[in-house]
């Protein structure tokens, strides 16, 4: 039985601390999970998935700049944050075989604002790029 294993994907992804991050939190929960980076560029992620699909052993996967639109047509189903923006940051395989497209942008970005304190009724906001989690 090969060691259960995720991972993230996304180029360039040299600089993510997600690896790091992720391996500390399953070492605490005592899960023996590998975490490991992919370094995809937009169009190889297809590629990548369909080999994971087959692997039992494989968790899911986070999914960073520039692959989450790809992601979002690669998942057999969407949640519905995921449906509203379009865009996933997260897959995972289900029990039936087919993979889950989440995006957990929108609840991030709220949950920042919420932590930031009141928000004035008129308040306005800008949003730079194009990207995902823009779109979010």
């Amino acid at each position: 039985m090969s060691t259960a294993h995720a991972g993230v994907a996304g180029h360039p992804i040299g600089h993510s601390l997600s690896p790091r991050l992720h391996e500390a939190a399953y070492r605490v929960l005592g899960e023996p999970i590998d975490y490991r980076a992919y370094d995809l560029e937009e169009g190889e992620l297809t590629g990548q998935i369909a080999l994971l699909r087959q692997d039992p052993a494989w968790q899911g996967m986070s999914v960073t700049m520039p692959l989450k639109s790809e992601a979002a047509e690669l998942a057999d189903e969407l949640s519905e944050q995921a449906a509203v923006v379009g865009t996933v940051n997260t897959l995972r395989p289900q029990p039936d075989g087919s993979l889950l497209g989440h995006n957990s942008d929108v609840a991030g970005i709220a949950a920042s604002l919420r932590a930031a304190g009141a928000v004035p009724e008129d308040a306005r906001a800008s949003v730079l790029g194009g990207g995902g989690t823009a779109t979010a």
